[in-house]
């Protein structure tokens, strides 16, 4: 729930309203209760998505974007200010649709799409600007004396997870490089000149866990590429390294693996 409150303005002190956001199995809705009237001076906005099943519905990033706009911005006095305080779920959350085009994690003083301008305090995990509040170099991390790089990397194994949670700079979970629905299916490789390579992702339990994958990607002449083959497996150590060697012959030596 995010629970907003009037900030003391002369006498007058007050909760303006709250908004509850509800999901799981039954249909999603999104409630703002406030007293029709009422003004306030500013508002705080605390982890206004509660995870990312929430994070992850058009519907209610639309209905937490929309009680924003109509609900509790059209209550502020004039010259009044907002507090946002949020964990980064999704691209297209609350601050990202105030965030300007392009924003990569900067900190300062930010002409923001809403027509505002912000205050921006982003406190990633690993440093990756020029811009940190705490004035670190890029690369190191948040509180060393206390989170080691052990502790760091069980998250960063986790690309959307640590792009989201720790860094705050959301990537889509089909990736940030390759979109799916600029992929289209040919049924014949182009003739032309082809440079091939083949790279494997691997994994090692036989049956069971993760898979390996080998792709075939060739980069045509004009610059596209295209993907040639796909192997995939679930395959113990010994089994995997076999059908890795037996895959390269029949690329041949035209095929970079």
């Amino acid at each position: 729930m995010l629970r907003l409150w009037a900030i003391k303005t002369g006498r007058v002190r007050c909760r303006v309203g709250s908004l509850e956001i509800r999901g799981a199995a039954r249909a999603v809705a999104a409630r703002v209760r406030c007293r029709v009237g009422n003004r306030c001076g500013g508002l705080v906005l605390d982890d206004v998505m509660r995870g990312r099943e929430q994070a992850d519905s058009e519907v209610i990033r639309d209905k937490v974007y929309d009680a924003y706009e109509d609900d509790l911005k059209t209550r502020l006095m004039p010259g009044g200010w907002i507090v946002y305080i949020g964990t980064r779920w999704h691209e297209d959350d609350l601050a990202g649709r105030i965030l300007p085009e392009g924003w990569h994690g900067a900190s300062g003083r930010i002409a923001c799409r809403d027509g505002n301008t912000w205050e921006v305090l982003c406190l990633q995990a690993r440093c990756e600007t020029d811009t940190d509040p705490l004035d670190r170099e890029k690369g190191e991390y948040l509180w060393p004396e206390w989170f080691d790089r052990k502790h760091w990397a069980q998250y960063e194994s986790n690309p959307r997870t640590w792009a989201s949670l720790y860094q705050q700079m959301p990537v889509p979970p089909e990736g940030d490089l390759f979109k799916p629905e600029r992929i289209g299916i040919v049924d014949i490789v182009p003739s032309t000149y082809i440079e091939w390579v083949r790279g494997w992702d691997l994994a090692s339990v036989e049956g069971d866990g993760d898979w390996t994958a080998g792709a075939k990607l060739g980069r045509l002449a004009d610059g596209r590429y295209v993907i040639g083959d796909m192997t995939r497996g679930r395959w113990g150590p010994d089994r995997r390294d076999a059908i890795i060697a037996a895959t390269a012959q029949l690329d041949g030596v035209g095929t970079v693996s």
